[in-house]
């Protein structure tokens, strides 16, 4: 008991400080959006989130945001978990691939944003090298698929998610692999059984915390995204800019229907993460 007191204790100041700052930003905007705060024409109540929810603005902006976020966790899932399973085995290619990951890791999305324009605009080195092939590529800039902003996002993500995947592969994972090859299970029925059950806590952390920040990013769909439909928090920035004083309240709605969002994705995680912990456990009995 008094080693949780003291525990407690400890992390109290930066906790007060996280639920002072985080909380009172929060329930400042929460009062904007319902006109209880700030400058607005709005009055009290739901009015800035019907105003902003009316229309195919929002829908468009909602599906666009939800498929942006989807296709790029996926991709970037598979391709950071196909990489790590790969390079494991070999430490020259497992120091090489994490040294070379960690290089892209400091780089903001913002410079990565600007790097994908450059190779994927309609004037640029891959449009150029394609043409000199006489081949023509589609818009992969301010295309409806949104392509650029979901590489860009996946090559940001995939060695985050070959990172935690080498770590946790570092752990037991390597023991119970040995355990399941020597009962005399195949390689793909340790892949399927032992391994990716075993990832499966990691896997899914990493998942979230890419497509919470993929829905809530701003700047990647802002510099390579089309001017319409515009994903959720490029039309949060412009509702919250706008000269309308009913704008702002709007903005701030748009932020909190995107967190809203966020906290569903990490729920459905904590939910995913104990029935695959609950799996493996049952199979490890």
């Amino acid at each position: 008991m008094n080693t949780r007191r003291t525990g407690l204790l400890l992390i109290l100041p930066a906790l007060a400080a996280v639920v002072l700052l985080f909380g009172g930003g929060l329930g400042y905007g929460l009062a904007q959006s319902l006109g209880l705060a700030g400058f607005t024409d709005t009055g009290p109540g739901l009015v800035a989130y019907r105003r902003v929810t009316e229309g195919p603005a929002f829908t468009e902006g909602l599906l666009l945001s939800l498929w942006i976020s989807l296709v790029s966790t996926v991709l970037a899932v598979v391709i950071g978990v196909a990489a790590a399973l790969a390079l494991r085995r070999t430490s020259g290619g497992r120091r090489t691939a994490t040294f070379l990951a960690q290089l892209g890791l400091p780089v903001p999305h913002l410079i990565g944003a600007v790097a994908v324009g450059l190779l994927l605009a309609d004037s640029g080195l891959l449009a150029r090298a394609a043409h000199a092939a006489g081949v023509t590529l589609p818009a992969l800039v301010a295309d409806p698929y949104a392509v650029a902003v979901i590489v860009e996002y996946v090559w940001k993500e995939a060695p985050f998610v070959l990172i935690v995947v080498l770590a946790a592969l570092g752990g037991p994972v390597g023991e119970h692999e040995r355990v399941a090859a020597t009962l005399g299970a195949r390689p793909r029925q340790v892949l399927r059984h032992v391994t990716l059950p075993l990832l499966a806590p990691s896997i899914l952390a990493v998942a979230v915390l890419i497509f919470s920040f993929a829905l809530g990013a701003y700047e990647v769909p802002a510099l390579l995204g089309r001017a319409y439909p515009q994903p959720l928090p490029v039309l949060a920035y412009q509702r919250f800019t706008a000269a309308e004083l009913s704008g702002r309240a709007e903005g701030i709605a748009v932020a909190l229907l995107i967190a809203v969002i966020a906290v569903g994705a990490a729920v459905a995680y904590t939910w995913a993460s104990r029935r695959a912990a609950g799996r493996v456990t049952g199979a490890l009995r």
